[in-house]
């Protein structure tokens, strides 16, 4: 392990800093021979010794500056402590900050569900959707550290680092502090949370810290970031820690699929002709099946959030009238009586007997009605497929009635989505 220094400049102690940094001041003249240093390592010194006194360091002093038999001109300095509250280190912090950061991102897609939204819809957007998201989850997760910071002096990541903030007198920092603290952090630690900023002011940030200075969220209060004593179990611990709230935030929008209501709570608005698109580059996987297709090229892709909170995928084009959607619900009732509802509400006629689900051998059906919209009339396809794990898939498609070129680009993406589902 890299030996520990303390050094007293301008009257006050300053460290701990390792070897690097001390000999560094010594060849360019901020420290002199007749500082003073100390190291809690015994086999180095018992007490304060200057630098003049210890011939490994006085090798690295200036040669103008190197003087022999200089006189002790002050009094012994009081050994520190070093099992006191101390600088923390940068890659602890690091670490307490990126635990924070991934508990918040949890606890903001908690929020996010509890309010009637869907954490897929907040990924699975435009690329400017997917930009507000993660920049708002960045500031939410930093408030949430402020209020933490100000009610306990700590949050679960520095808690598990061992480190706590407080001010330059030992005491917690009030909320409005932390408030302010955490501004400056987003803005100057994390570079408003862009990636072509964070690494340019996280560096600028690591430089400060080794160099034995605040960073420059915490100089303008007085704050300081301490590392207290903290068990060997920690190190370790922080990692799994860190790894596991990884996958939880990960999996928690397929955790929330299973919540998913029966097919009969499910209401369905036809989706909008103009919404943000993504271009789907032809391709399209089904985030459920993992399954995917190449599609016609030149659909656009958008999702719509349903009344039971789950994701309808829509298909359209700007410059066409057809559309094509498809979502999963999970059926309470036999797949028969499903069909057959939906064949009766549609006024088609209703098989006697639909084949037996098995594991191995999905049911679907599939028919066309005619609608009126503010568009004119058009023609709704419909297909549903029924699965032995209760899952049904949904399938529609729209076209102008008619318009026999746009039905033959419909149907084949109704086609091309259906091979998603096995």
């Amino acid at each position: 392990m890299t030996a520990q220094w303390w050094y007293l400049h301008k009257g006050q102690v300053m460290g701990p800093t390792g070897a690097f940094h001390l000999t560094a001041m010594l060849r360019n003249g901020t420290l002199w021979p007749a500082d003073w240093v100390w190291s809690p390592d015994p086999q180095r010194m018992q007490s304060w010794r200057r630098i003049a006194d210890i011939n490994a360091l006085l090798l690295h002093c200036r040669p103008d500056l190197r003087m022999d038999g200089a006189e002790d001109t002050r009094p012994p300095l009081p050994v520190p402590d070093p099992d006191a509250p101390r600088p923390a280190h940068p890659v602890r912090r690091l670490l307490a900050q990126g635990v924070d950061q991934l508990f918040g991102n949890m606890v903001a897609s908690l929020l996010v569900t509890a309010a009637g939204l869907h954490q897929s819809e907040l990924t699975l957007g435009s690329r400017a959707d997917t930009f507000i998201t993660t920049f708002s989850f960045i500031f939410f997760a930093l408030l949430l550290q402020a209020f933490q910071l100000a009610f306990f002096g700590t949050t679960p990541g520095k808690r598990l680092l061992g480190l706590r903030v407080e001010r330059a007198d030992g005491t917690r920092p009030g909320l409005g502090t932390m408030l302010r603290r955490q501004l400056r952090l987003w803005v100057l630690g994390l570079g408003f949370g862009l990636h072509l900023l964070a690494p340019f002011t996280m560096a600028m940030a690591y430089r400060r810290l080794v160099q034995g200075q605040r960073t420059v969220w915490d100089e303008p209060e007085s704050l300081n970031v301490v590392q207290v004593s903290a068990g060997f179990v920690r190190h370790p611990l922080a990692f799994l820690v860190y790894s596991a709230t990884i996958s939880v935030f990960i999996n928690l929008p397929n955790g929330l699929h299973a919540l998913t209501p029966s097919v009969s709570q499910v209401t369905i608005t036809p989706p909008p002709k103009h919404a943000p698109p993504i271009p789907t580059l032809s391709r399209w996987t089904n985030p459920v099946t993992g399954k995917e297709e190449r599609l016609v090229t030149g659909w656009r892709l958008t999702t719509q959030v349903l009344s039971s909170g789950g994701t309808a995928y829509v298909f359209w084009k700007a410059d066409r009238a057809g559309r094509g959607m498809i979502y999963r619900t999970y059926a309470t009732q036999p797949f028969a009586v499903i069909a057959t509802a939906a064949l009766t509400a549609a006024g088609q006629p209703v098989p006697t007997a639909l084949p037996e689900l098995t594991p191995d051998h999905p049911v679907c059906i599939a028919f066309d009605e005619r609608i009126d919209t503010d568009d004119g009339p058009q023609t709704k396809t419909t297909r549903l497929c029924g699965f032995a794990s209760g899952e049904v898939w949904h399938i529609y498609g729209w076209w102008p009635e008619q318009d026999a070129a746009e039905q033959s680009r419909v149907q084949a993406l109704l086609d091309g989505l259906e091979r998603t589902l096995w």
